[in-house]
């Protein structure tokens, strides 16, 4: 009896023991599961994650003069913020410089595209996204960054501008962010009708507007957009005509 006891009391204390390891070695292997499953989830996330990196208004005109510059450079290092901001000041300046009034456009250059609308009245818009963004979403937000500039500032005003402006826009910034994630903005917004068909919005490339590498090198040595910092970065560039490779 003793030794049937001394048994049983051995199987009750080392059972809960392996029973324990395993529950542990369990639990470890869950954790690790789902961290591998929350990493892998984070790179999709960034393989296909969008971006909308600024959106501009200018007054249309030899020169183009800038009324409103908002950006949305978060996802950027942070010494590259900076940059960022000028080069994509510096390229939709000259889009806007290189289009006419009527003109509805996206212009590409590898993987980002400028969005630009050239109003009758001369008042233009660039969007600067990614190659991925949608048309259709970036004119939207074209179209309510201008709505929301009308409503704020008469045209008697900025169409007597003759130097850069700083003007402010309640809520663009705001708009910006939103559109960061375009099904967002499909989801919340009814985007309308004739912004949704975007057959007459003419798909170009720097190309297309007769940038070749050495005028955009002469731009860029002109810009003052451009700080020593940014044009040194451009002129290291492999080709000059990829002028976005900063973002």
């Amino acid at each position: 009896r003793q030794h049937t006891t001394s048994l049983f009391v051995h199987r009750r204390t080392t059972r809960p023991a392996s029973a324990r390891k395993l529950s542990l070695r369990r639990a470890s292997l869950s954790r690790d599961a789902r961290r591998v499953r929350a990493n892998r989830d984070r790179t999709r996330g960034r393989r296909t994650a969008m971006k909308v990196i600024s959106v501009i208004i200018f007054k249309h005109g030899p020169p183009p003069v800038r009324l409103v510059e908002e950006y949305n450079v978060a996802s950027f290092g942070y010494f590259q913020r900076s940059s960022v901001k000028e080069v994509a000041l510096f390229v939709s300046r000259n889009v806007v410089a290189k289009s006419k009034a009527g003109d509805r456009t996206s212009v590409k250059h590898q993987e980002y595209v400028a969005h630009v609308h050239v109003r009758a009245d001369g008042l233009a818009c660039v969007v600067l996204t990614d190659a991925e963004y949608p048309v259709r979403v970036a004119f939207d937000l074209v179209a309510k960054a201008v709505a929301a500039f009308g409503d704020k500032h008469a045209a008697a005003t900025w169409q007597a501008a003759t130097a850069d402006q700083r003007l402010v826009v309640p809520g663009l910034h705001e708009q910006l962010v939103q559109h960061e994630d375009p099904r967002e903005v499909d989801r919340l917004a009814a985007i309308q009708s004739d912004l949704d068909d975007t057959k007459d919005v003419l798909i170009k490339t720097l190309d297309d507007l007769a940038v070749r590498e050495e005028e955009l090198q002469r731009l860029a040595d002109k810009s003052e957009d451009l700080s020593f910092q940014s044009k040194a970065f451009m002129k290291q560039s492999s080709s000059m005509n990829s002028c976005c490779l900063v973002l």
